[in-house]
């Protein structure tokens, strides 16, 4: 919309519609388009939804930074994510300027605390938790993707045919993909599959592999991981992973003696275990002695498998997973094919395969042996499809969260008159003011504010896992607006209900 029509529709002035659009610029949440229509141009803007949505996900984002950069990497990251952008000059002017006292409390000069921002901002852009900004991050992913369509047409003598332009398109939607995106957070859930199955050392040793990978990796969506060698491995593990006390020896091995083998060949041992496992996630890599490689497709899969089994067995059942992962194993079967190996009787069977398809976990296809598809003469076979139903887990989850939004809204509008009592200064001053009961109603809805927040987290950490660990960038979902409206309206709504958990 230009900034006319959102000012009618708004009813606020051209002025304040122009600043809110700028504030949302700053930080992403808007973009723009230009086009010519007769002698002027015009300025559209549209919401960026990704961003939006990705939002949820904020707070994670700066528990993760002091975790790995220390605390002046949560002052860079806090203070950037409320700017939106900034230069690292402003960046560290306004840290300093805004928690003076913390120089104090540290010990620390001025000069000192600056050098020690410097270091954690040079961190975290080498590790690229912060990207520079360029002018056409601000512009819509269409007009982008036109432009740079444009720039290689332009490069050609004659007219691009729709071969050649179908193939410029399909290039440049590959280097789309092999942007530059920090897999720190993929490789802490990709540990964390081994610490269930083995041990923490386990998990110990597989967070190194990946992060000593990462640093050689151009961007978190290839196939496979750099090599890794099991001698630098052994170095870079952490001092308080034990790998003798761990394992578990046969005696014939350990000799008369009874000594246990070196670090070195414990971590050998690991090693082996890890590639035997059946999940086959780390591989010998071919041809290269004592490499070591992590297949990540394989990885993100059992990652979508394991949370959609999750779902489902929490949601209907274990008799629901074993259908789903029969399918997994086998491919596409009949009912009568699914009754006889989960051995279930065909009604129950039927009743589980239709409540899976209708949640969006199964698909069924249609087989005719006539070309007039009676339904006598047909095959029906299910199968699970593991990207489609990691879609429509993610759009059940997008729906689980705006729940979660709106009970928030909910919960903030019963005690709009306490909050706005809280809201004075002299309230604020002085806590005396408050009676036990308004005290008491505010420690309520403080504890059901920071549970539900908790809920939204989870949610938008499962949205993580079977959305952006996905190979190429899916199709706009049908709940981003479904969110937006529902947050909206949520003070307009006459009769607000108790959310109703999706999942």
């Amino acid at each position: 919309m230009p900034v006319g029509q959102i000012a009618t529709m708004t009813s606020l002035k051209p002025r304040q519609v122009r600043e809110c659009l700028f504030v949302m610029i700053q930080h992403n949440i808007a973009v723009y388009a230009e086009s010519q229509e007769r002698s002027r141009i015009v300025v559209y803007y549209e919401i960026y939804r990704p961003e939006l949505l990705h939002r949820a996900l904020l707070p994670k984002a700066l528990y993760y930074a002091q975790r790995w950069f220390g605390n002046d990497g949560g002052s860079v990251a806090h203070t950037i994510s409320k700017h939106g952008k900034l230069t690292i000059g402003d960046c560290i002017k306004d840290i300093l300027d805004t928690t003076p006292s913390s120089l104090v409390l540290a010990g620390k000069t001025s000069r000192q605390r600056e050098e020690g921002l410097k270091k954690a901002f040079t961190e975290m852009v080498k590790q690229k938790c912060l990207i520079a900004v360029r002018p056409s991050d601000s512009l819509n992913e269409a007009d982008k993707a036109m432009a740079d369509e444009k720039r290689e047409t332009d490069k050609m003598a004659l007219h691009p045919t729709a071969a050649e332009l179908a193939k410029i398109q399909k290039t440049l939607g590959a280097q789309k993909l092999q942007q530059a995106q920090n897999a720190d957070i993929v490789g802490l859930q990709i540990a964390s599959l081994y610490e269930v199955r083995l041990n923490p050392t386990a998990k110990a040793i597989m967070t190194t592999i990946l992060q000593l990978a990462e640093e050689r990796m151009i961007h978190s969506k290839e196939e496979y991981t750099t090599p890794v060698n099991i001698h630098i491995l052994l170095n870079h593990l952490p001092k308080d992973v034990n790998l003798t006390d761990t394992l578990e020896f046969d005696p014939a091995e350990l000799g008369t003696g009874n000594v246990r083998p070196k670090p070195g060949e414990c971590l050998e041992k690991y090693i082996e275990i890890l590639e035997s496992d059946l999940m086959r996630i780390l591989r010998r890599d071919a041809g290269r002695s004592g490499q070591y490689i992590v297949h990540l497709k394989a990885a993100t899969k059992i990652l979508k498998r394991t949370l959609i089994q999750d779902i489902v067995s929490s949601r209907f059942g274990m008799p629901y997973v074993r259908i789903m992962n029969m399918l997994l194993e086998k491919g596409k079967l009949e009912e009568k094919q699914i009754s006889r190996f989960s051995m279930m009787p065909v009604k129950d069977v039927r009743e589980k395969l239709t409540t899976l398809c209708t949640f969006g976990i199964l698909n069924l296809q249609e087989v005719p042996k006539t070309t007039d598809r009676t339904p006598s003469r047909t095959f029906y076979l299910w199968e699970v499809l593991l990207d489609r139903a990691s879609d429509a887990m993610v759009n059940r989850l997008y729906h689980t969260m705006a729940n979660l939004r709106q009970r928030r809204f909910v919960e903030k509008a019963r005690r709009a008159v306490l909050l706005e009592k809280c809201e004075r200064t002299d309230v604020l001053a002085d806590d005396s003011l408050l009676n036990t009961a308004e005290k008491r109603e505010l420690d309520t809805l403080n504890k059901m504010l920071e549970l539900l927040e908790v809920q939204e987290m989870r949610i938008a950490e499962m949205v993580m896992t079977l959305k952006d660990f996905k190979k190429k960038h899916g199709k706009r979902s049908p709940y981003h607006s479904f969110i937006m409206e529902k947050c909206e309206r949520h003070y307009q709504q006459n009769n607000p209900s108790i959310v109703q958990e999706v999942l």
